[in-house]
């Protein structure tokens, strides 16, 4: 049995959020992203759920169901120990309201971004040894950091500041408590009462906030767009450098890894809502063409920004989405074309107007994001295929919060091959047809066909499904024609797959379906409830 405490119900208001978690080359974690739950008071707990619950709330924040760091989730039945939180057995749900309880935090990712640092020192005056001026000049001024890498990737779109104003929504009663505590610019130290040997994450990020709340007179994140909380070291669940949460304003850095920019770039990137960028060997960490897999690890190297997925999810470069430097090719509409691009690291100086992203459509949430990784300017000190065209795969149609996976990374005369585009039966090559760096800007030129995968319907080989009909060459792809070999109800009879016949049926069956925008792509059967067997079914919507 669970022992804790039943949380009675009108159930607690608690925000779902997502705690994304930097693994330490080397080391390794229990998890690297876990779900919380933040109640009203700003106090985070972790949710303990089944497998069956965990891969039904993924499915939901992979398809844009649920929006971590907004919506809420029902703890009615829940049973809460220390900082865990049970849920009941069964689905999660999860609460889309417009009032959406305790803001977590402003998702501005351009204009000036006011952010404050806290050195956290424990009850035994544990503490990072460097001083607070040491520690500003890491995050803000120093020869490459935080702010200026920011400023550097977004081309002055984003500028994060510790220059705090009424001019940025500060009133004078706040910007008087902070000057009361600032002991460098940005930065200001909270001790808490607990010993953080013997407490875990949890407890102390929660201790610190609650500090901070006193000691400024205010609850967090308050006119700070980010703040980011600086521990001595971990020593319990450790494994990670630093943690963030999605769509919020609270990162947490443990260690030298403060220190570090391409971990500040890191967690600062799921602030704003990005997710880790996976490798070509499907890895979470592994896309070492962005500073969302496994970034730089030094105070001074990290001149490196993201990659094509994300860069289309920011706002930066002509604004988040298809725009005047992102662009969207779709080959199920245009079976064969080219494209130029520049690379982020010369997006300033670029007369042609270039793209420095393509977006191929495949018509589902899930697609494909083509950049130049030109190793230059902001971009310079990148760690994986320097000047190569890369090819990168994410979900959410580009647009939110998605786990992308780095596919390719091509030099000049390479292809690669999506085999079975979009379920087309046709493969699509993607090929880098000449790289140039020795202009400026430097220049890849790609281009893309979709191959054909039959001349005439005899090139195409029978899919096994005998209810959907022969199949038939359409526009190069072989497709089914979705005529039902027994004629349909119309004609008095049903297609049984289990057995490939036709029976005769005794009266008129009706099926009324609502369709999305892709009605081609929907299907439907009847089954027996005796033992499942499709009795009748359609490749289409309509018969």
């Amino acid at each position: 049995s669970i022992r804790g405490r039943s949380l009675q119900a009108p159930p607690l208001d608690c925000t779902i959020n997502g705690a994304a978690l930097l693994e330490i080359p080397g080391e390794t974690l229990d998890a690297d992203f876990v779900y919380d739950c933040v109640n009203r008071m700003g106090e985070t707990s972790r949710l303990i759920l089944d497998d069956e619950q965990k891969n039904d709330l993924d499915a939901q924040v992979k398809r844009g169901a649920v929006t971590l760091g907004e919506d809420q989730i029902e703890l009615a039945g829940a049973m809460m120990s220390g900082n865990a939180i049970t849920l009941p057995n069964g689905k999660v749900k999860v609460n889309k309201s417009t009032s959406k309880g305790r803001k977590l935090g402003t998702l501005d990712k351009v204009g000036l971004k006011p952010i404050l640092v806290v050195r956290v020192i424990d009850k035994n005056g544990k503490a990072r040894p460097e001083s607070d001026d040491e520690i500003s000049s890491d995050v803000f001024s120093d020869a490459v950091n935080l702010k200026s890498q920011l400023s550097a990737c977004s081309y002055g779109d984003l500028t994060v500041t510790n220059d705090y104003s009424e001019e940025l929504g500060f009133t004078s009663a706040q910007l008087e408590k902070i000057s009361e505590n600032i002991g460098a610019p940005g930065v200001m130290n909270a001790t808490i009462d607990l010993d953080i040997t013997e407490n875990n994450r949890y407890a102390i990020h929660d201790a610190v906030t609650s500090k901070v709340n006193s000691l400024l007179g205010f609850t967090l994140p308050g006119p700070f767009d980010q703040v980011m909380y600086v521990v001595e070291k971990c020593y319990v669940s450790c494994g990670y450098a630093a943690y963030a949460y999605i769509n919020s304003w609270m990162s947490v850095y443990q260690d030298v890894y403060y220190k570090y920019v391409g971990v500040q770039v890191h967690e600062l990137g799921h602030n704003f809502g990005l997710a880790h960028s996976g490798g070509l060997n499907g890895a979470t960490y592994t896309d070492h063409t962005c500073m969302m897999g496994n970034p730089l690890y030094s105070d001074n190297i990290g001149k490196m920004c993201y990659n094509p997925a994300k860069n289309w999810q920011l706002p930066w470069y002509g604004g988040a989405g298809a725009g005047a430097y992102k662009k969207v090719f779709d080959p199920l509409v245009d079976s064969q074309f080219s494209f130029e691009l520049i690379g982020i690291g010369e997006y300033d100086n670029n007369p042609s107007n270039l793209p420095v992203v393509v977006k191929i459509e495949t018509g589902t949430a899930n697609d494909f994001f083509i950049g130049f990784n030109r190793a230059f300017g902001p971009n310079v000190e990148n760690d994986e295929a320097d000047n190569e065209v890369t090819l990168v795969e994410t979900g959410n149609n580009g647009q939110s919060y998605s786990q992308s996976s780095l596919k390719a990374h091509l030099t000049q005369g390479e292809s690669y091959t999506f085999g079975n585009f979009a379920g087309s039966g046709r493969d699509l090559v993607i090929t880098a047809d000449s790289i140039n760096i020795a202009s400026a800007p430097g220049t890849a030129s790609v281009s893309a066909v979709l191959q054909a995968a039959c001349a005439s319907d005899s090139d195409c080989a029978d899919d096994g499904i005998f209810c959907n009909g022969d199949e038939v060459c359409i526009n190069g792809g072989c497709f089914s024609n979705g005529i039902n070999p027994c004629g349909g109800v119309v004609a008095g009879y049903i297609c049984i797959e289990d057995n490939d016949t036709c029976s005769q049926i005794d009266g008129p069956i009706s099926v009324e379906l609502t369709t999305d925008n892709y009605p081609a792509e929907i299907s439907w059967n009847i089954k027996r409830k005796s033992d499942a067997g499709i009795v009748f079914s359609s490749p289409s919507y309509a018969t």
